[in-house]
């Protein structure tokens, strides 16, 4: 069986662990068996499919390789995690957020796991008592709002576990928004189930983070996987690892970002791969990113990821997404803009069949108004039409009245991602304060800040330079000045061996600038 047909819990099961079983499948490599002492092997049958051939992008992701234990210059925990860890298993390092690890366990363990040092050790695994000492913490603690909910895998907790602790952090007052970092849409899409998703619904707002990293993950099971959890009202985001020989060209890249966007996923962050021991070769060069993301191709009314580096020594994410460029037509698939005022159902319902019938493949609606429509024939229309986003233009917080929340609650709920556009006015919303509370606000109601319009560069990095750090990285929009895109350069000193990066808090943190 490939796996397909099977349920997830079977899959789990049946996963390939140790040479024994990999030898089924494949010729072992010699020494294969010692990296898998040092760092655990989990490939479940579905992901095992995947792969075509040897040394394809599926297989560098999940086959042990002996260059894991050859590298002399990683750290097991290069962004000080654990010293960031004020209690066992939580990670305070940003002011307003934390990152609650709940499980060791994936559904297949990637050789270029950041936490080689404990995924899958069943010496470390995390206990129950651990979890709720975390969530403890987090209830002390009224300057926490947002809480990462991370891993291991979150998901591969059954669904009683995973309600005991999102019904705990649900009643913490002050937390305002949950998050999920999981991997199962990608490497484990069985596991998205009905029964799931209604547990899931019950703690919005609610945000699930996924991890695609190449074109050959999408299948009709992934696929189907992200179109349920889009349809229960969940904003999907990814965050994607560069990596060599994998991931590591532009035409990669772009198929995965327009992937991305057919499933209704927004393209996140893309990630320089850390400095963690036993994934050398996996690193390309910092200059080899950036001129790759220069290359890609991304359009004005969809949502592009940020290219950062997590720095070492746990400094944060540091961006580095260079300046880049708009196209209207990506490549041979059709993306339709509609510009409407407002929705009013006969003509919303025109616009979308034409677009359609033009070969639409993704439809953006640009809404200038958020109206407090009765008529729930628009958020029925809504669903036929997917893949679909709307992208809103809310610039001050005063404008997210009960009315509009409930209004953007409504297209939420009917599967649609939601972007807002702000653009800054001077003396209505060009204080950094009145930006922050603004993007606060939209995270809660399940829309994701994708562009800042500035007429001056200055004042438009004054804000984003303000979010860093103090709100989630999905709540820290792109600068557009005029028809650019302006990324703030934290890069203090570049040569050809390494780069200086400067975090929010003004520090320097070294990386190398070779792979």
């Amino acid at each position: 069986m490939s796996g397909k047909e099977m349920d997830w819990g079977t899959l789990l099961r049946e996963s390939v662990a140790n040479m024994r079983q990999l030898s089924l499948y494949y010729p072992v490599e010699k020494d294969a068996a010692k990296v898998t002492r040092k760092y655990p092997m989990r490939i479940n049958p579905y992901y095992l499919s995947l792969i075509k051939e040897r040394e394809d992008a599926i297989w560098k992701q999940s086959m042990p390789d002996i260059m894991e234990l050859e590298d002399e210059e990683g750290v097991p925990d290069p962004l000080h995690e654990e010293k960031d860890s004020p209690v066992s298993g939580l990670v305070h390092r940003y002011p307003d957020r934390v990152l609650l690890l709940v499980s060791n366990r994936c559904a297949m363990y990637c050789r270029f796991c950041t936490r080689k040092r404990r995924v899958g050790d069943p010496f470390k695994r995390i206990k129950k008592e651990q979890v709720l000492q975390g969530i403890e913490y987090i209830r002390e603690r009224e300057e926490i709002r947002d809480v990462l909910i991370s891993g291991g895998d979150p998901l591969l907790l059954n669904d009683d576990e995973l309600a005991f602790f999102l019904e705990r952090l649900k009643k913490i007052k002050h937390v305002e928004v949950l998050r999920i970092g999981t991997r199962v849409p990608c490497a484990l899409p069985q596991r998205i189930t009905d029964a799931l998703l209604s547990l899931l619904r019950r703690y919005h707002p609610l945000y699930i983070n996924t991890h695609f990293n190449h074109p050959g993950e999408f299948t009709e099971e992934s696929r189907k996987a992200c179109s349920m959890i889009a349809d229960a009202g969940i904003p999907l985001g990814d965050q994607t690892v560069l990596l060599k020989g994998v991931n590591d060209s532009v035409d990669v890249m772009n198929a995965l970002i327009r992937g991305l966007w057919s499933m209704r996923v927004t393209p996140y962050y893309i990630y320089q791969a850390d400095l963690t021991k036993g994934t050398k070769h996996f690193r390309t060069d910092v200059d080899e990113g950036i001129e790759i993301f220069k290359r890609l191709k991304f359009h004005p009314s969809l949502p592009m990821p940020h290219f950062v580096i997590d720095a070492p020594g746990g400094g944060g994410k540091i961006p580095i997404t260079p300046e880049c460029r708009f196209y209207d037509v990506i490549n041979e698939e059709v993306i339709v803009t509609l510009n409407l005022k407002s929705l009013e159902y006969n003509k919303l319902k025109s616009e979308l069949e034409d677009a359609r019938d033009n070969g639409a493949a993704i439809i953006v609606i640009e809404l200038g108004e958020i109206e407090d429509k009765e008529d729930k024939g628009i958020y029925e229309l809504l669903k036929q039409y997917h893949p679909i986003y709307i992208n809103m233009h809310l610039k001050h917080p005063d404008e997210l009245t009960e009315d509009v929340k409930r209004v953007v609650s409504m297209f939420s709920d009917a599967g649609v991602p939601l972007g807002d556009r702000i653009n800054l006015i001077e003396g209505v919303n060009d204080d950094p304060r009145v930006i922050k509370e603004l993007v606060h606000g939209l995270l809660k109601l399940r829309v994701k800040p994708y562009y800042l319009h500035a007429d001056s560069e200055e004042e438009g990095l004054t804000i984003i330079n303000s979010l860093r750090g103090f709100t989630s990285g999905m709540a820290v929009p792109h600068l557009i000045v005029g028809d650019k895109i302006i990324c703030p350069n934290h890069i203090v000193e570049k040569t050809s061996e390494k780069i200086m990066l400067k975090n929010y808090q003004g520090m320097t943190f070294e990386y190398p600038n070779y792979s």
